[in-house]
């Protein structure tokens, strides 16, 4: 399969998640059989509204039976799933060469800024060549790359961190859930709280005022599940999650939220 020059039309097709996406091949299947031109799937690792993984060995098979190639955001999966936070590939044991590109952010688990492609030499080197935001931008400050390598650095030294991390997320999404809160299919620390109403989102954000939450409306998640999205950090200790599930549940009764 060859990389077609940038200027050529190409057509991008989406399309909706079912429940645990059992119905990907259905759904994929048939875009990718079509015909046999070059083909590539853009995929999240981890969905930052729901914070569920998607099936990613499912849409390999289907990449590899049509000479797609795979391109996965690790956004919101780096640092956080996977053993030692490495994320998709490790948190499903793919092999090395299962997904060509993967894309991320460092302004996240690195603690740093801008993002990365990581792909084969010769997808790379087209990338460099051909994307107008490449070619036309600056090289990345020196203090912005320190800061990256640090932080990759204690991901590889600390691991505890992301298993800390996943015992937080087990533990707290189970207390929300406990306290009668609505939430998603969610398997990581981003952990979605619905509300029922842009109102009821909104007199939430405003009493939590001791937690950084975030509203989330339409038309960034379906008009009928506005919500509030919390995410956890490593360095929260037992105590901090405790309060966090007091104040919610509080706020949440006072509200409406919960009966």
């Amino acid at each position: 399969m060859g990389l077609e020059d940038s200027t050529t039309p190409y057509k991008s097709r989406n399309f909706k998640r079912g429940a645990a996406e059992v119905s990907c091949r259905n759904k994929l299947d048939p875009i990718l059989s079509r015909d046999s031109t070059p083909r590539a799937v853009g995929r999240t690792g981890v969905y930052s509204m729901e914070g569920d993984i998607a099936p990613v060995p499912d849409i390999v098979r289907l990449c590899d039976q049509y000479d797609a190639l795979l391109m996965v955001d690790e956004a919101h999966s780096l640092g956080v799933i996977g053993a030692t936070g490495h994320g998709v590939q490790e948190h499903f044991h793919l092999p090395p060469d299962a997904i060509d590109l993967k894309m991320g952010t460092l302004s996240k688990a690195l603690g740093s800024q801008g993002g990365f492609v990581a792909a084969r030499a010769e997808i790379v080197s087209f990338l460099k060549h051909n994307s107008r935001g490449f070619v036309f931008s600056t090289a990345t400050p020196a203090p912005t790359i320190a800061a990256t390598l640090k932080g990759l650095e204690i991901l590889q030294r600390e691991p505890q961190r992301v298993t800390r991390l996943q015992h937080l997320a087990a533990r707290f999404l189970s207390g929300v859930r406990d306290l009668g809160f609505q939430t998603t299919a969610t398997e990581t620390p981003i952990i979605p709280l619905l509300c029922g109403t842009e109102d009821k989102t909104l007199q939430m954000t405003a009493e939590c005022r001791r937690l950084f939450v975030v509203p989330i409306f339409y038309p960034v998640v379906p008009m009928n599940s506005p919500r509030i999205r919390i995410t956890l950090i490593a360095t929260l200790t037992d105590e901090d999650t405790e309060q966090t599930l007091k104040i919610l549940g509080e706020v949440g009764r006072d509200v409406g939220v919960l009966v």
